[in-house]
């Protein structure tokens, strides 16, 4: 079904998500090629949300995680790209029958994404994210050029008109000084847990029913929502 899963993001949820995807791809009997995507480095300020070792200290994400995940699966080919996806770079980086699992910390990356993804004519696209104690995954899908889940901007305004930008418009100051935190580990699990359901699906053909998934960890609640 799918050539390539790329995921975009390696921070509070993709970091973890990655081990995961990694792990069930390597079990399928031909597994699609995974590509991350990060052009971010490590800091010690990210050991609290994010699976890190001392090792892996200044070392691009993509980079670190690529390397230990090709140690722990070597029979699933494993390409890093250490730059931070924009709309310039979009199409180098996801390509035709691609599942790209999106997981930036900002909505221009994420408008991005969705923007290249329409332009495919098979290919789907995960959205993951979430604040302080909730968030929210989105699934967009296209098949033989059609339409068959909506793009998240048709139904949230703050990825159709980002307040944001993409770090890949940024310069290295810009970025350097970006706010960090606001976000705790449990908020993270429970979107990339909810993320990765929506890609088990797609990896086996099918097509969720849902748009968009909403969750509360405080609340100990998940609501599905369809949009059309």
């Amino acid at each position: 079904m799918y050539r390539t899963v790329t995921l975009v993001g390696c921070g509070g949820v993709g970091s973890w998500l990655a081990e995961a995807v990694a792990r069930y791809l390597a079990s399928l009997p031909q597994p699609p090629n995974l590509v991350i995507v990060d052009g971010d480095a490590y800091s010690r300020e990210n050991a609290a949300r994010q699976r890190i070792g001392p090792q892996d200290i200044g070392v691009n994400k993509a980079i670190a995680i690529a390397r230990r995940l090709s140690s722990i699966l070597p029979e699933l080919s494993i390409k890093p790209v250490d730059r931070f996806l924009g709309e310039r770079n979009a199409a180098e980086i996801i390509g035709e029958e691609s599942l790209t699992i999106a997981a930036p910390d900002n909505h221009a990356t994420r408008l991005a994404i969705s923007r290249r993804c329409q332009r495919l004519r098979n290919g789907a696209a995960v959205f993951a994210g979430n604040e302080m104690v909730d968030g929210a995954v989105q699934v967009y899908v296209r098949r033989n050029g059609r339409e068959l889940q909506p793009p998240p901007e048709r139904y949230h305004p703050e990825i159709a008109m980002p307040r944001d930008r993409s770090p890949a418009e940024m310069s290295c100051e810009e970025i350097a000084a970006r706010p960090g935190g606001g976000q705790v580990i449990f908020a993270n699990f429970t979107v990339a847990a909810i993320a990765l359901n929506v890609v088990y699906a797609l990896l086996h053909g099918r097509v969720p029913t849902y748009t968009d998934v909403f969750v509360d960890v405080e609340q100990n609640r998940a609501r599905a929502t369809t949009y059309r």
